[in-house]
């Protein structure tokens, strides 16, 4: 008789440990909710935008570059607050590109914007600089004055030391260099290559910054007063370019990615390196992401996410069912580690430098339907978190992540759902105290993770059982609530329910097997005794 209680009893612990099982694997998905704090809806398609603390405040500012759908009206420049309120707009016809500068050095930024249009033969630009009250403080040519060159990449540096920056662009085939009284050119750069992109950087480490001119492919190398230094052809199109120290600290080197290769060259245009990669490369990025004084190669691709840690000889690769196009490393918090951040179609991920997806964002759970076109990361509102700023074509949405990693996600998403299930348990007991006790405590876990179902589904719940606690249940109000279950609810409340009857029914199954043998055995007794 003992042993037979006894089995029974681990039997109903093997089961209890079953339910405990099936309910951590309910709702096991990864992606989790985050905040968004703010929208903007654009009248134009966003181009590019900057985010800079452009009035000192500690509070970002994002300018928006729009290109209108229709080539025949003007283009526009929107200023934001760090709220997302609109402070001015601007229209312009034909904006080529902009960029945002302190150009005088007295401590207030201005903004460049180059506009113009190149047809066949006939082309016509002009300079524009904008305060940020959005008025034009200065223009070339000046009106009336007939039309420049259009400069189609645009970037300010000193390159005299003179406190005042002149604006280097793009012509086509070629670079020009216009003073800093930004009244002529003061060096032109000729080549018989369409130039797509200029970067300026001190390549050597001398102090005195660079150009770097990419065309389809091959780069070019030029100093400050507009003579080259040298060039570097690539056997086929060049995909991306980065400048910064990978083999040897404080040096910098320029990589250069090809359609499957990645070649570094050292300041002299030896080539140093190369790096075959068994996928399409879509863009580089060059960036110490493990805070070890060592700069990383991150490449995204077609396939995937590599990470090449060239002090170790080793490499990372996170394989994602999407291309990736771009993305950036950033840390999401004060303190706390780089992350490598891009976008696919399911979701945006943050890649930590061992390769782990610790972050993963559906941006379907807070309305985010359009496609990704661009990402930033930044604390515009300086509060020590970063906000990631997604770009869709007239869309920018600002979102505030809820910094826990997938497993801590998972783990309080699953006791949530234990105490949900055991609330609705004992409101099915009519046992009001515990399953109000219960709602509360998984209402309380879901609030920690920003789970806005689990939040809706556990006040529907409270809902429930304050009803059930002030009135009479009635068949009346029974056939009301179960119409008012949500489709979520159902599913949680009828698969316990069902584990619930089918357990019962294997124990009632054993107990009457367990009598059974124990009247069998009695019998036997029995006729022993009478022998």
């Amino acid at each position: 008789m003992t042993c037979g209680i006894k089995d029974m009893k681990i039997l109903f612990i093997i089961l209890l440990c079953l339910i405990v099982v099936l309910v951590r694997r309910v709702d096991s998905e990864t992606y989790y909710e985050i905040r968004k704090k703010w929208e903007f809806i654009s009248p134009m398609l966003i181009d590019s935008i900057y985010i800079k603390d452009l009035n000192s405040d500690d509070l970002k500012e994002i300018l928006i570059v729009g290109k209108n759908r229709n080539p025949h009206l003007s283009d526009g420049l929107y200023l934001l607050d760090w709220n997302g309120n609109l402070t001015w707009k601007k229209e312009i016809d034909n904006i080529l590109d902009v960029y945002v500068s302190d150009i005088d050095y007295d401590q207030e930024f201005e903004i460049i914007v180059s506009c113009g249009k190149v047809r066949g033969c006939t082309h016509w630009g002009k300079i524009y600089i904008i305060n940020l009250d959005g008025d034009t403080i200065f223009e070339y040519p000046k009106m009336g004055a007939g039309y420049n060159i259009p400069l189609l990449d645009i970037v300010t540096i000193d390159l005299d030391n003179n406190n005042r920056e002149e604006i280097i662009g793009s012509v086509g085939k070629g670079v020009y260099a216009m003073d800093d009284m930004y009244g002529k050119f003061m060096w032109k750069w000729n080549a018989e290559k369409h130039i797509d992109t200029i970067i300026i950087k001190d390549v050597e480490g001398d102090g005195i910054p660079d150009v770097v001119a990419i065309a389809p492919n091959e780069i070019f190398i030029i100093a400050y007063n507009g003579t080259e230094k040298w060039s570097y052809m690539a056997p086929n199109e060049i995909i991306d370019v980065e400048i910064g120290s990978i083999h040897q600290i404080g040096k910098n080197d320029i990589v250069i990615a090809l359609p499957s290769e990645i070649r570094i060259l050292d300041v002299s245009g030896n080539l140093w390196r190369r790096i075959e990669i068994n996928s399409t490369i879509n863009s580089i990025l060059i960036k110490d992401i493990n805070d070890d004084s060592h700069n990383e190669i991150v490449v995204g691709t077609e396939n995937g996410l590599y990470i090449f840690y060239m002090d170790k000889n080793e490499t990372i690769l996170y394989r994602t069912p999407s291309p990736i196009n771009k993305f950036i490393v950033s840390k999401l918090e004060s303190g706390g580690e780089k992350y490598v951040i891009f976008s696919i179609d399911d979701g945006i991920y943050a890649i930590n430098s061992i390769g782990i997806a610790k972050y993963i964002y559906s941006p379907s759970k807070i309305g985010l339907q359009d496609e990704i076109c661009d990402l930033y990361i930044n604390d515009i509102d300086s509060n020590g978190v970063s906000d990631i700023l997604i770009i869709s074509r007239n869309k920018i949405s600002v979102i505030e992540p809820a910094y826990m990693d997938i497993e801590e996600i998972n783990e309080k998403k699953s006791r949530a759902n234990q105490y949900y299930m055991r609330a609705y348990f004992y409101l099915n007991l009519e046992d009001y105290e515990n399953a109000i006790r219960f709602a509360k405590m998984a209402l309380s876990l879901y609030e920690e993770i920003n789970y806005t179902e689990g939040m809706e589904k556990c006040n529907e719940l409270i809902r429930k059982i304050n009803i059930k606690t002030v009135t009479t249940t009635s068949t009346t109000t029974t056939s009301t609530t179960t119409s008012t279950t949500k489709p979520e609810e159902e599913k949680y409340e009828n698969s316990f329910i069902g584990m619930i009857i089918l357990i019962l029914i294997v124990i009632f199954i054993i107990y009457k097997d367990y009598k059974r043998k124990s009247r069998e055995d009695e019998r036997i007794s029995y006729k022993f005794g009478e022998g």
